[in-house]
């Protein structure tokens, strides 16, 4: 190799180093290098504010720009350009949606040019459909049910927990169940979120089974099985020193005195609680739809409208076409047809009084049978042994012809009874004190007879008493007033009426918003339109449900406690010497005497107040 000379590579250097330095001050450089990318290339409009453009610069830069362009058809439209010039160095990091710049994101296929310089990149990438979220619905936790199970009472349905989306609406369905919650049926029309316990629902278990939706399909799930829907007291009736409920399920109990087999459970035997009346033992007497107790014999109205009576039997009170002066009637008889063939049919009440009977129809007549001594069949005929152990009809007057008719209210008392027609009360029996209200004292009426100068929705009748609710909302009562009986007020023993006379509040101020009535023994109640009871009369035994045992001339209230009235009773049922009434909740409080347990609390002491009978429902 030949070497140049010292002063010839000086030379070269030195030529060089001018061009170097002539190049530099001109400020020629290479472009710069650019390299790119998308953290996605296929995103939702939403995840555009996620998905990240990347860069790096291999050299200094002074310009930058970038496109954005979507596809429309076969061509590509400029959605968002930029472009700057300055020094750009070392990289860049923008979020897509940043780029668009304010730019709607929209679903479509896009390019991305980006230019440092005279360098360049493209990037394709497509903004998809969001996939829909969530599906159908899925149970996660079965629906629930809430409220009182018994009759009356209402259930509310929970749907439960549920998934799926769009969220899901729901739609129920009620279902009565066995007592292991199976053979569920549908309850016809029950398709809301609550309901009503009925009569039907009585000792079943109820269900609801919730349907969700929503536009990606629908699923059900049922609830677990409630308790027992317990049955109601849906009426009930007292007698001289018993009383009986019928129950929302259709079958009686009855609680008290005994001694001639008027409980109906086949005994001799007294009870402080309520016990079941039986057609044998393991029975039940079913499809009752009322009752009523006498003396010393009970009689109920079924469903069919025939009518079943038991116990005391001296007098043919039970109907069944047999007189038993020995032999109590213990389990309940079918009450026979006119003239002791068939079965009496058409009952839409029956009233058990002394030692006699009477059932209105449902053509508004009326038929009696038992005791007629005194004329209190109404059949036109009265003295001697006339006792009568199958129905005969209440005649207008004498023993045939026109039947009485158009009644609307009946009730039996001792030795006489009462009934509403058409708006007038009639009465019938025997007049020991003016009970009959014609008038009179100590005669007898062997047809119904007129009650003059009152207009009544109501009549009830007892001993030596009678009370009619006027068409007014007010009383008028007649008969014995020793105890104060008739409302009048006053010193007592007060003054007998053989006429009616009005209740007084107070002073001459007429008692007002009377719903229903009930004459016991020796004293009267009655239930005002607020649901709270006043009683008046005799209170020997705390009858009146006051507190005391102080006899009222008066109206006053019963107390469930201290001061608080009594409130919420749907229907009133004085016996002798005690009371009892019937809630709206469908249980049942009695007040007064309690010698034979009639007050159906599990023992004999007397309550001045009202106390809730034990066993029931």
């Amino acid at each position: 190799m030949t070497r140049l000379p010292s002063l010839a590579r000086k030379l070269l250097l030195a030529t060089v180093l001018v061009l170097v330095l002539v190049g530099t001050a001109s400020g020629t450089t290479s472009s710069a290098k650019l390299s790119a990318h998308l953290t996605k290339t296929n995103f939702t409009s939403a995840q555009a504010s996620k998905v990240k453009l990347i860069c790096k610069f291999t050299a200094p830069s002074k310009s930058f720009a970038y496109a954005i362009t979507i596809k429309s058809g076969k061509r590509w439209k400029t959605v968002k350009k930029v472009a700057r010039k300055g020094s750009f160095k070392g990289s860049c990091t923008k979020t897509v949606k940043k780029l668009f710049a304010g730019k709607p994101v929209k679903v479509g296929s896009y390019k991305l040019k980006l230019s440092v310089d005279s360098g360049s990149k493209t990037l394709p990438f497509k903004v998809v459909k969001a996939k829909k979220s969530g599906g159908s619905p899925a149970n996660k936790a079965l629906p629930t049910i809430s409220g009182t199970v018994r009759d009356g009472q209402t259930l509310a349905a929970h749907p439960g927990t549920w998934s799926g989306s769009p969220t899901p609406s729901y739609s129920y369905q009620w279902r009565r169940c066995n007592s292991s919650g199976a053979s569920c049926s549908d309850i016809s029309g029950a398709a809301t979120s609550n309901y009503v316990l009925v009569g039907s629902d009585d000792h079943s278990t109820i269900r609801v089974q919730v349907t969700a939706s929503n536009s990606r399909g629908s699923a059900s799930a049922t609830s677990a099985q409630t308790s027992l829907v317990a049955s109601v007291v849906s009426s009930a009736d007292s007698g001289d020193d018993h009383s009986c409920a019928v129950l929302s399920d259709g079958t009686v109990k009855c609680w008290g005195a005994n001694e001639h087999g008027q409980l109906g459970d086949g005994t001799h035997t007294s009870s402080a609680t309520p016990v079941q009346v039986v057609t044998s033992p393991g029975h039940p007497l079913e499809n009752v739809v009322q009752v009523s107790a006498g003396e010393n014999f009970t009689c109920a109205v079924l469903s069919d409208h025939s009518v079943r009576c038991w116990g005391d039997n001296e007098a043919g009170q039970i109907g069944n076409n047999t007189i038993t002066e020995s032999d109590d009637v213990l389990a309940p008889a079918q009450v026979v047809g006119i003239g002791g063939s068939g079965t009496l049919s058409g009952v839409s009440q029956v009233s058990a009084g002394g030692w006699f009977t009477c059932a209105l129809l449902t053509d508004g007549t009326i038929d009696c049978w038992g005791d007629g001594v005194s004329g209190q069949l109404g059949n036109g005929s009265s003295g001697g042994s006339n006792a009568i152990a199958s129905p005969v009809h209440a005649y207008k007057t004498g023993t045939s012809g026109a039947l009485f008719g158009s009644v609307t209210s009946l009730s039996a008392g001792n030795s006489h009874a009462c009934a509403v027609s058409a708006g007038s009360v009639y009465c019938w029996g025997i007049d020991h004190n003016g009970d009959l209200g014609t008038g009179a004292t100590g005669s007898e009426s062997n047809n119904p007879t007129l009650v003059a100068g009152i207009s009544a929705t109501e009549v009830s009748a007892s001993y030596y008493d009678t009370c009619a609710l006027l068409s007014a909302g007010t009383v008028d009562c007649w008969g014995l007033n020793h105890s104060g009986e008739l409302g009048q007020g006053g010193a007592l023993p007060g003054t007998d009426s053989s006429t009616p006379v009005p209740v007084y509040s107070s002073g001459t101020t007429p008692l007002g918003g009377v719903s229903s009535i009930g004459v016991g023994g020796f004293h009267v109640c009655a239930r005002l339109s607020s649901g709270i009871t006043d009683c008046w009369g005799n209170n020997g035994d705390g009858e009146l449900g006051n507190g005391t045992i102080a006899d009222a001339a008066n109206p006053g209230a019963v107390y469930s406690s201290g001061t608080t009235p009594l409130a919420n009773v749907s229907q009133l049922s004085p016996g002798m010497y005690f009371t009892c009434g019937v809630l709206a909740s469908g249980t049942m409080d009695c007040w007064g005497d309690n010698n034979s347990g009639q007050l159906g609390v599990g023992g004999i002491a007397l309550s001045e107040t009202p106390i809730a009978v034990v066993g029931l429902p």
